[in-house]
């Protein structure tokens, strides 16, 4: 039974998806989930397509819930893919990041005669899938192909707390531009 339900679910979700959309593949995909809901719950999820469309799809438990569409303009589309470019968004290493925060921790303990102690005890979740093809005749193409993912939880607390882990900062003017697309008056009716 619960297989004939997820399977019908499915088949809501694509007769209410535009045929364009699932015949192509979004360039950038973000997704930001409330710590609070995180283990139960997705979150706000927002794609951009190669042509500007822009579909954001926020869950059940938020005021604007449902999906909501937006054509950004040719120069927009591209100045945000210019940006996460600038914010290494495709070469972002979490492993890297994590020691760059602990090394930053460390040389802050040693500075101090205490250590403060600073934690986020419900996290966000942010998500970021960029895919640009290297297709010389598409407009949002790179030189080289990109297909990268990041996931980091907890942005907001660490670009706090650790102002001098450039990546980190990075990321999140990178995010404060996507987040902005979410908050757009002229992001289209529910479907």
């Amino acid at each position: 039974m619960s297989n004939r339900i997820a399977v019908l679910l499915s088949l809501v979700v694509v007769a209410t998806t535009p045929v364009e959309a699932l015949a192509r593949q979004p360039v950038i995909e973000f997704e930001e989930v409330p710590g609070e809901v995180y283990r139960v719950s997705s979150g706000t999820e927002l794609r951009v397509y190669d042509d500007g469309f822009v579909e954001v799809t926020r869950p059940p438990y938020m005021k604007s819930a449902g999906r909501h569409t937006l054509q950004l303009p040719e120069q927009e589309l591209d100045g945000l893919i210019s940006a996460l470019r600038e914010a290494d968004v495709a070469t972002f290493d979490p492993v890297a990041v994590r020691a760059a925060r602990e090394a930053s921790s460390m040389r802050r303990e040693r500075g101090t005669t205490r250590n403060p102690l600073s934690f986020s005890s419900d996290p966000e979740i942010v998500r970021i899938r960029l895919r640009l093809p290297a297709d010389a005749s598409n407009r949002v193409a790179h030189s080289d192909p990109i297909d990268a993912s990041i996931q980091w939880a907890g942005l907001r607390h660490d670009r706090r707390v650790f102002p001098d882990v450039e990546p980190l900062q990075k990321l999140g003017v990178a995010v404060d531009r996507l987040r902005a697309l979410l908050d757009r008056p002229a992001l289209g009716g529910r479907d």
